[in-house]
């Protein structure tokens, strides 16, 4: 039937007692959850019979519903590429971070790389790395090159015993030392002989 003020085809969807429906709307009938009504484009549902499009607030909890894992992995931070772009393909391998949802609009906002910032559908994101992968992998570069110079502090510590003997200082402090010894007995052989010879001498007399 048409409608008498504009003369156009009434398109729009009824229910089972003839009752027109807003825009976009349309009666379910399920054997296990009884009446409902739908909205087609945003998958709303509600017991109540609708009396204008879906609410915002509606449309965002219809949409995590719909999409909770994908919400999850696209959280602000997560490292993505665009892929499948239909309407810009120059975009499609693009890399970028996320930073936010836009539950009304069903989009996610994406800075790219060169700095721009984008609203993509999230079937055309692909998670590279979330924010906690991100974190894990500087702590553990920061972990290996801080190790090379630890290892470096630690090692005249933890030198070895043979090693020790090796070492220039510790061959030249013995040798020094070996020839002190050396002197030193020397001289106290001589003092001894000579000791002797005086007492030989004193007897003589």
């Amino acid at each position: 039937a048409g409608s008498p003020e504009t003369g156009k085809r009434d398109t729009r969807s009824r229910t089972a007692e003839g009752i027109p429906l807003p825009e976009g709307w349309q009666e379910v009938r399920s054997p296990a959850k009884g009446v409902y009504y739908a909205h087609v484009a945003s998958g709303v549902t509600q017991w109540d019979l609708p009396k204008g499009p879906p609410s915002k607030a509606q449309v965002a909890a219809a949409y995590r519903d719909q999409h909770g894992e994908q919400v999850a992995q696209l959280h602000p931070g997560a490292k993505v590429r665009l892929v499948n772009l239909k309407f810009a393909p120059q975009l499609s391998g693009k890399m970028g971070t996320c930073e936010h949802w836009d539950f009304s609009s069903g989009m996610v906002r994406v800075r790219l790389d060169s700095g721009e910032l984008k609203a993509v559908k999230p079937e055309n994101l692909m998670v590279i790395e979330d924010s906690a992968q991100r974190a894990q992998a500087k702590a553990s570069a920061a972990e290996d090159e801080a190790e090379p110079g630890a290892e470096a502090e630690a090692a005249p510590r933890s030198r070895s015993w043979p090693s020790l003997l090796t070492h220039p200082l510790v061959v030249a402090s013995a040798i020094t030392l070996s020839g002190a010894a050396i002197w030193a007995w020397r001289y106290f052989a001589h003092e001894t002989e000579a000791e002797g010879l005086r007492q030989e001498a004193s007897a003589a007399r």
